[in-house]
């Protein structure tokens, strides 16, 4: 069992949380699985994404039963991408070959005996047991190229990822109204998995509904991006886009100043017009977001990810 993977993470929607945790932990296996690993899914509810894991042939296990039938995992490496942790989980596994812990919330501080990755981006290196870098949010890197089409320069993507837990989408909207910027410049909504809310297209306003293939033609063709500042801001950073962000955390918040601080986003002002900050937007200049101290493109990515499972 020395290369077997499971990993042991959400799959259902909840009021604080969507798909996020089990899309990173996809993208990952699939990667690993072109490196010989045989990769698995340990899920509290694995209906939810079912048709998903056949259409990319990975199996899962279910967390409940897994615990009542006393089934013992050894010998294997264990990767924890969960919302929150529950030490008896952590115990159950202990006899993992290794066992590393994606913390976005920088939660779990035991760090003596498990691999930690955390999210803080003024931290980009290894020290002891833990792993302090913005590449390990951007695994879906792992298995795509990018491929820029033409750019349509009046342009807005407002894509807030998998979910929109602060209600960010009507925020935006209202301020948009408000002051009827939308009569100059197209914006298009793009609704992920976890937004229930229906909405309609009008005056320049166009909503995408959780397609793949319309959110990459999305991204490729928009330039001007209005985000959060989690997963979906550092892929855009990547992707070499111009970001106005929304945080909707703490450590979102951490993440986005740092990178205000080096000129490579823009953070929404509330003491000026949404206008304002729309051309606030338009003047950053690109040469910034190419800062290569961040380590945030794909070379970096799959060189960390290599690193991290001793893949040389």
């Amino acid at each position: 069992m020395d290369n077997y993977i499971y990993f042991i993470t959400h799959a259902e929607p909840k009021k604080n949380i969507s798909f996020g945790h089990f899309f990173r932990c996809l993208e990952i296996a699939k990667f690993l699985r072109k490196k010989g690993f045989k990769c698995f899914f340990v899920l509290e509810n694995p209906n939810y994404v079912r048709e998903i894991l056949k259409k990319h042939k990975f199996k899962s296990l279910n967390l409940n039963k897994l615990f009542f039938n006393k089934f013992k995992i050894d010998k294997s490496i264990i990767i924890f991408d969960k919302f929150k942790y529950i030490k008896r989980q952590f115990k159950y596994f202990e006899l993992a070959k290794k066992i590393i812990i994606f913390d976005d919330f920088n939660k779990y501080n035991n760090s003596k005996k498990y691999l930690r990755i955390t999210t803080n981006l003024g931290y980009l290196k290894y020290s002891n047991n833990h792993v302090n870098s913005a590449n390990f949010r951007l695994s879906k890197f792992l298995n795509m190229k990018l491929n820029s089409k033409k750019i349509k320069k009046n342009n807005f993507l407002i894509f807030l990822g998998g979910s929109d837990i602060k209600g960010n989408f009507k925020k935006i909207i209202n301020l948009m109204n408000r002051e009827n910027i939308n009569k100059k410049y197209k914006f298009n909504f793009y609704l992920g998995r976890g937004i229930i809310r229906k909405y309609k297209n009008y005056n320049n306003f166009y909503f995408h509904k959780n397609n793949e293939k319309t959110l990459k033609n999305l991204i490729n063709t928009h330039n001007n991006i209005i985000t959060n500042g989690g997963n979906t801001m550092l892929e855009m950073v990547v992707e070499k886009k111009k970001c106005l962000v929304f945080p909707s955390n703490s450590q979102e918040i951490l993440n986005a100043k740092f990178l205000l601080k080096k000129k490579i986003i823009q953070i929404y002002n509330n003491k000026i017009s949404f206008k304002a900050n729309i051309v606030n937007l338009l003047n950053l200049n690109t040469k910034n977001i190419k800062n290569k101290n961040l380590r945030l493109n794909i070379k970096y990515i799959k060189s960390d990810f290599n690193n991290l499972f001793r893949l040389n």
